[in-house]
């Protein structure tokens, strides 16, 4: 896939179905199921991995704190399915924005 904006989108479309996030790994055995940085990677590059810089240019800034760690910030206890989909809506709202 091309375009950061399209990458985003496609994996907010990966993460949207319930319980279709996951914490602590990439993606489950069948790839129905990811991590944030996962469902970027499947979306950017097909394939549940790290996506490219291009795109997690556009995450770091929305999560202070993990700039390094984009992968901590996912699996904190604390975080929810709603919380990535938020933090998507949000890295597309920015890409949408930029001139």
């Amino acid at each position: 896939m091309t375009g950061t904006l399209a990458v985003l989108r496609a994996a907010r479309d990966l993460l949207t179905p319930p319980g279709a996030w996951i914490q602590g790994r990439y993606a489950n055995a069948d790839r129905t199921c990811f991590c944030l940085l996962g469902a970027l990677g499947m979306a950017d590059h097909g394939r549940a991995t790290d996506p490219s810089k291009p795109v997690t240019d556009v995450i770091v800034p929305l999560v202070p704190g993990y700039e390094d760690a984009i992968s901590s910030w996912n699996d904190m206890k604390c975080r929810t399915q709603a919380d990535v989909l938020d933090l998507l809506d949000r890295a597309i709202a920015a890409q949408r924005a930029m001139p």
